[in-house]
Order: structure tokens, then C-alpha cells, then sequence
């Protein structure tokens, strides 16, 4: 933690070599490096005097800066500060119907709302082949909408772990993937 300005000084230093963006800066430029100087600038920017009467007629000085997310990322990756997040997938829904796959959607968009992780796939499929993609997914449940299933109102809620598959209600759906997957 920066306590000091005498911290903050120590590392900052004058380059008159770099260069930004010669077609469109005019004044001061700069760049932020980690202290350690192992990567690629995390951000840059300068004075652009002309820039917006070149793009858009308006003659107004500004000044800006552009930031490496990639670049960030590896510094923070590096560091050690990037927080642990399990960005698994919950559900992987399978059309095994197309007539249904508006109804599959409906449902898609109710279990992320829900703020349960869901894919599927965006093309007519096999249902072996979308199997084998809720597999390869790593989700933790198909969720397959059937059309014998959803005339009377349910679909079909397979464990991927454990192999467990129940007939469920499309309305209780969401409460269903919630409950087993804390459990």
C-alpha cells in the first residue's frame, strides 16, 4: 500500500522514448508498467488536441487513455490476486424437440435469471451429440425438454454426476437446479 507520496515516486520515471499513437497525439504521453517492469504497459494515454475534429467536426482538446485487461489480467494472475471463482456450469439444456426450442429458450432465460450458469446448443443437434456436449461442458445437469415430458408439463433433470434422473415439473425447475446444486 502506497503510504507515502515518497512511494509513489519511487516508482514513477520520465521515458522521453515512448512513443503512442503518432497519427493522433499531440502533447504528453504515458504509459503504467508494474513496478517490476516484467510486462507489456497496463495502460497508456496522452494530450490529443485535433483527434475529435478529425472524427466528428468538433474542435475540442481532450486527452485519454486506453487499459490492457489481458495485460491486468497476467499481473494480477502473477501477483496472486486474482480471486478464486469456480465458473462452472450448472445446467446444459438439451433440445430433443426443435418444435419445442422456443419453450427451451423461455426456460433458459428463467434459469439465468435465476443466476444459474446455463448453455446449450445453438444449432439443431442429435441428442446423443448434445449429450456428449453437456458432458464435455462439464455442467453438473441436462436439463432435457422432451416433447412426451413437456405435454404434460415437465421435463427431464439428469444428475451428470451421479446418473440420477427425475421427471420434474417445468415450474419447479429452477428450484430443483438451486437446491442440488448447494447440495
Amino acid at each position: 500500500m502506497l503510504g507515502k507520496l515518497g512511494d509513489l515516486a519511487a516508482c514513477c520515471k520520465v521515458d522521453f522514448k515512448i512513443v503512442r499513437g503518432l497519427a493522433y497525439y499531440t502533447g504528453i504521453v504515458w504509459e503504467i508498467h508494474d513496478c517490476k517492469g516484467e510486462l507489456r504497459a497496463i495502460a497508456g494515454g496522452g494530450r490529443y488536441d485535433h483527434l475529435l475534429k478529425q472524427v466528428s467536426g468538433v474542435d475540442l482538446p481532450a486527452l485519454g487513455f486506453g487499459m490492457g485487461d489481458v495485460v491486468l489480467g497476467e499481473l494480477l494472475k502473477d501477483r496472486g490476486l486474482l480471486p478464486k471463482a469456480d465458473w462452472g456450469l450448472d445446467c446444459y439444456v438439451v433440445v430433443a424437440d426443435e418444435a419445442l426450442r422456443g419453450e427451451a429458450l423461455k426456460l433458459i432465460h428463467e434459469l439465468r435469471d435465476a443466476g444459474i450458469a446455463v448453455d446449450y446448443g445453438l444449432t439443431e443437434t442429435k441428442v446423443g451429440k448434445q449429450f456428449q456436449a453437456a458432458s464435455a461442458s462439464g455442467a453438473r445437469y441436462a436439463l432435457v425438454i422432451g416433447p412426451d415430458e413437456w405435454k404434460s408439463g415437465e421435463v427431464k433433470l439428469k444428475d451428470l454426476v451421479t446418473g440420477a434422473e427425475d421427471r420434474v415439473k417445468s415450474s419447479e425447475v429452477v428450484g430443483r437446479v438451486t437446491r442440488r446444486g448447494a447440495a
